[in-house]
């Protein structure tokens, strides 16, 4: 998800996600998060485009933002840490 936010996948997923600021025009607590498509199966549940999209929104905005990609790694497995010992 880090590197498909970052443009450093191919063009084969340039549209694969859309951003809810995308879908509708007024401005929410919501709006920079990726829209999540109704899955009724399993099979669906279980894809890239649902579970990527229901784990990056969970990711705190100031994680997202980070520019390297080692630092994403670093202060994401901080985060995970902290998380589990609440």
């Amino acid at each position: 998800m880090y590197t498909y936010f970052n443009n450093n996948l191919s063009s084969y997923f340039t549209n694969y996600f859309r951003i809810m600021n995308n879908i509708h025009c007024h401005n929410t607590r919501s709006a920079s998060n990726i829209y999540i498509d109704y899955k009724r199966t399993n099979y669906g549940k279980f894809s890239l485009n649902f579970r990527g999209a229901q784990i990056w929104n969970k990711v705190p905005k100031d994680l997202k933002i980070l520019k390297s990609y080692s630092l994403f790694k670093k202060a994401t497995k901080v985060y995970v840490q902290n998380q589990m010992n609440f």
